[in-house]
């Protein structure tokens, strides 16, 4: 192989490479927020050469702050005020420090005491949870949220060190009864109170920021330095993003193959006052001129149904057949889902996520029957069941690559057989074929097909002659057969396709059948 085969080789091998790549490469949404660290201040002072072993911090820090000519006020842990124990007076600290930098030695020493530092102008302020206190005027700043709940946004800024405050409203049912001991009465009482509770993470990018919700307008209040609430302005703009919906196109086939072979033979006899009918393996014979007196209008001469025929004819007729049919039940719903799976109330489904579908008619697969007592008339009590198409769907995920993540639990059920309850009336057995997909995932406009729900039904009747038709060849004369094969398949075909802002609904126009346009516009 020359140097220019070798050359052209290793670019295809690259551009191989490449498109190997592309296809393995996933989409992650990510947004980059730049968080300076509050915990560390930028002071000016002299070089430190330092050497502490279990030296009390408070005092440490009170003498290096002389030394950069800063003023020192201390805030004692509101937890600790008042309490015998060791409280935040008496953290040690062991460090060497050798012509360190003044910023860097200070906030060392801070690290090791589990403090934290923050400079008013030439002013330090230092205590276990300063972050939060400032001379300056704070910001109040109010934001309504259009897709996340207020409650959800409210968790995940406290997760991040913001202390947030929610009313909680407890409901006690208290009763008080009285009475003699031939008589009593009870009172109920309820009570109301509110509690507000507040909850924060120990640490995080928002400590020192504070904020409320209110679930009625879905929107939270936030106060603090405006330096957290630009922060946490910009979580809350990550966090109310639209979310994704996705119209799943359902199909669902019953696709039905049948094929019925059939073998009829009929014949008639009559030899004198004798007549002998064959009727697909049904005899019927009549011996003489008159027909039996058991129906006294029919007993006359002409009644007998052999008298049209001449003496000694006979006449036959062979009927053979084999039909195949083919029939196909169709159902098409478009479902429209979201991937938010926070409880829906009162809509007749749990979560925006889900759907349920049920098309049919109501059947009685039982009775409960009940005796009447004292008179009573007797009680049949129905149980219902839908024959028809039930269908249940669930999207799970949208995800950023174009992949939709779902399940589907379809049914089919029809009438099988029917039965008699002597005392209610008739009451049937449904059969049914129901599949259930599991978590399937389909990118964006693609068709999924499931097949291979089969079921097979053959069936055999025969109607003759006794004795005659158990005859060899000639047995056949006098006997009808039937033959049915069955085969039943289900197919569904799902096609997901996410619904994205630039798809304007509103160019949808809906163009009725000829014969709902007439009768509109007679009306």
């Amino acid at each position: 192989m020359t140097s220019n085969q070798k050359l052209e080789q290793s670019k295809s091998n690259e551009g191989l490479t490449k498109k190997t790549r592309a296809r393995t490469r996933h989409n992650i949404s990510s947004h980059d927020n730049f968080l300076k660290n509050r915990g560390y201040i930028n002071l000016n002072g002299p070089k430190i050469t330092l050497k502490l072993k279990d030296a009390n911090s408070k005092d440490i820090l009170k003498e290096i702050s002389k030394l950069g000519g800063y003023g020192f006020v201390f805030v004692e842990d509101e937890v600790a005020k008042g309490s015998k124990s060791k409280n935040s007076n008496e953290r040690k600290v062991t460090l060497s420090l050798d012509n360190e930098d003044y910023s860097i030695s200070i906030n060392s020493i801070l690290l090791s005491a589990g403090l934290q530092a923050k400079r008013q102008n030439n002013l330090l302020l230092i205590g276990p949870n300063v972050l939060g206190l400032s001379f300056d005027s704070k910001l109040s700043k109010v934001y309504r949220l259009n897709q996340a709940s207020a409650d959800s946004a409210a968790d995940y800024l406290a997760s991040l060190g913001a202390s947030i405050s929610k009313v909680k409203i407890i409901t006690t049912n208290t009763s008080s009864g009285g009475g003699t001991s031939t008589s009593s009465s009870k009172t109920s009482i309820s009570q109301s109170l509110s509690n507000v509770e507040t909850y924060s993470a120990s640490t995080g990018p928002l400590k020192g920021l504070t904020g409320t919700t209110d679930s009625r307008l879905n929107q939270i209040t936030l106060i603090g330095e405006p330096s957290l609430i630009e922060v946490a302005e910009k979580y809350l703009k990550q966090l109310d993003v639209r979310q994704r919906q996705v119209a799943l196109s359902v199909k669902i086939i019953d696709v039905k193959l049948s094929e019925e072979e059939g073998l009829d033979n009929s014949f008639s006899l009559r030899t004198g006052n004798t007549f002998i009918i064959n009727n697909n393996g049904s005899l019927a014979a009549v011996f003489g001129s008159l027909l039996p007196a058991a129906n006294i209008s029919s007993a006359k001469p002409e009644n007998n149904p052999g008298r049209g025929y001449p003496d000694g004819g006979f006449y036959d007729s062979l009927v053979s057949n084999i039909r195949s049919r083919s029939s196909n039940t169709l159902a098409s719903p478009t479902l429209i889902l979201n991937e938010s799976s926070e409880p829906l109330e009162g809509v007749g489904r749990s979560a925006a996520n889900e759907s349920f579908i049920s098309v049919g008619s109501n059947i009685i697969t039982n009775f409960t029957y009940s005796k009447g007592e004292e008179g009573e008339s007797d009680k049949c009590v129905a149980g219902f069941e839908t024959a028809g198409l039930e269908l249940a769907a669930k999207v799970h995920k949208i995800d950023d690559n174009g992949y939709v993540t779902f399940s589907l639990s379809p049914s089919l059920t029809a009438i099988s057989d029917v039965y008699n309850n002597p005392m209610c009336g008739n009451y049937y057995t449904l059969n049914a074929r129901k599949l259930d997909t599991g978590t399937v995932r389909v990118k964006d406009g693609q068709t999924l097909i499931l097949t291979g729900v089969l079921q097979s039904l053959e069936s055999e009747t025969t109607s003759k002659l006794p004795i005659l038709g158990d005859l060899p060849i000639i047995g056949n004369v006098f006997k009808s057969q039937g033959k049915t094969n069955e085969n039943r398949e289900l197919i569904i075909m799902v096609t997901p396709k996410i619904i994205t802002d630039s798809i304007d609904t509103t160019t949808q126009v809906y163009k009725p059948s000829p014969t709902i346009k007439r009768e509109l516009q007679e009306e």
